[in-house]
C-alpha cells in the first residue's frame, strides 16, 4: 500500500475457525495487540525509517499454538529476504519451535541494539524507545504539594536512565508554559545537562489552570519530531482533545487521506523518526481519563492512571 513516500505492507493471522486469536505486532516504541476470533486482518503496518526492525507474534488461544516473524525496514526499491514477511501456519507449540522463536527474538534484539541513536526510557512503568524524547507535565495548581512530588521524582529517573545516544525535551504547562534556562531545542543527554533541569523542576512552583495546547505545540514545533511524548496531567484539560492531539501528531494535515498516510507513517518526512508515540498518565484525578486514554490509543501508546500516594501504576 502506498503511503505518501513510503510503501507498507498489510497480512492476515489465521487459525482453526472460531478459536480466539491474538496478535501482537512490535516496532520500536510502536506497540498494538488485537484480538479476534478465527482471523484477524491488519490492512497497513506502520512503515519505518531504513533499519527499523518489526516483531509480530500471533497466538492461538485455545491450542496455545504460536508463531513470531520478524522483518525490517528498507528503502524503496531494495528487498531483504531475511527481513520479509513470511507465510507460515501455526503449529502446535514444541520445544523445537520454541527454541527457533527465542533464537528469533534474540536476532531481532541483536538488530535493534546495532541500531545507532536508539535509546530507552520508562515514565511511571511505561515503556518507550527511540532518540527523542518529549516530556510535556502539568504544573496547575492542583499539582502543588504530593502530585508535584511524585511527578519530579519520576522525571528525575527517567532522565536518569536515558542513555548519551537520546535527545530529550521537558515543557511544563499551566495558564502558561515553562521550559529549562538554556532549553532552546532538543537537548542532548549529557550529567550538565540532566543535572540543570532537575535542578530546575526542582524549583518550580505549581499554579494555575491546565492548557496543554501551547505546550503540544511547542514540542511539535521542533526541528525533528519526537519518538516518544510523555503527558501528564492531574486535572481536566481545557481547550485540548484527543482530536487536537492527532492533527498535530499528523503535523496539522488538512487533507484526510494525508493524515490517514501520517497516521499509519513511521517515519514522515523527516527519515530520522519514527511515529510518535503518545503515552499518557492520569495522577490522582480520572476527569480526563477518556481524552488521554484516546492520545494514546490512536499513536500506539499506553495509559495509565497514578496515585501519588502509593505511585504505581493502575490499569484504565
Amino acid at each position: 500500500m502506498e503511503l505518501g513516500g513510503n510503501r507498507s505492507f498489510g497480512c492476515t493471522v489465521s487459525s482453526t475457525a472460531g478459536n480466539p486469536i491474538s496478535v501482537k505486532i512490535e516496532q520500536l516504541s510502536y506497540q498494538k495487540t488485537l484480538r479476534e476470533d478465527g482471523a484477524i486482518t491488519i490492512a497497513v503496518i506502520p512503515t519505518g525509517a531504513a533499519g527499523t526492525p518489526g516483531k509480530l507474534t500471533a497466538r492461538d488461544e485455545t491450542t496455545g499454538a504460536s508463531a513470531e516473524f520478524t522483518w525490517q525496514w528498507q528503502p524503496l526499491g531494495k528487498t531483504s529476504g531475511a527481513g520479509a514477511l513470511a507465510s507460515k501456519l501455526l503449529k502446535k507449540a514444541a520445544p523445537s519451535p520454541a527454541k527457533a522463536t527465542k533464537q528469533s527474538t534474540q536476532g531481532a534484539r541483536a538488530v535493534a541494539k546495532k541500531q545507532t541513536g536508539v535509546a530507552s526510557t520508562a515514565f511511571f512503568g511505561q515503556q518507550a524507545s527511540g532518540r527523542r524524547f518529549a516530556f510535556i507535565l502539568d504544573m496547575s495548581g492542583s499539582m502543588a504539594g504530593t502530585r508535584w512530588a511524585t511527578c519530579t521524582r519520576e522525571l528525575v529517573t527517567s532522565l536518569q536512565a536515558l542513555s548519551t545516544q537520546a535527545q530529550f525535551f521537558v515543557v511544563l504547562f499551566s495558564s502558561s508554559t515553562a521550559e529549562p534556562p538554556g532549553q532552546s531545542g532538543w537537548m542532548d543527554v549529557t550529567a550538565d545537562n540532566v543535572a540543570s533541569v532537575i535542578k530546575w523542576v526542582s524549583n518550580i512552583h505549581p499554579d494555575g489552570g491546565t492548557y496543554p495546547a501551547p505546550a503540544f505545540k511547542r514540542v511539535f514545533s521542533l526541528g525533528g519530531k519526537p519518538d516518544a511524548v510523555y503527558f501528564l496531567t492531574d486535572g481536566e484539560l481545557y481547550d485540548f482533545d484527543a482530536s487536537d492531539c492527532a492533527r498535530l501528531r499528523a503535523g496539522e494535515s488538512t487533507s484526510f487521506l494525508d493524515s490517514l498516510a501520517k497516521f499509519f507513517s513511521f517515519s514522515g518526512r523527516d527519515e530520522e523518526n519514527t511515529g510518535t508515540v503518545i503515552n499518557t498518565i492520569s495522577l490522582d484525578d480520572r476527569a480526563s481519563g477518556h481524552a488521554l486514554e484516546a492520545m494514546a490509543e490512536e499513536s500506539g501508546g499506553q495509559y495509565v492512571h497514578i496515585s501519588s500516594s502509593t505511585a504505581s501504576g493502575e490499569t484504565p
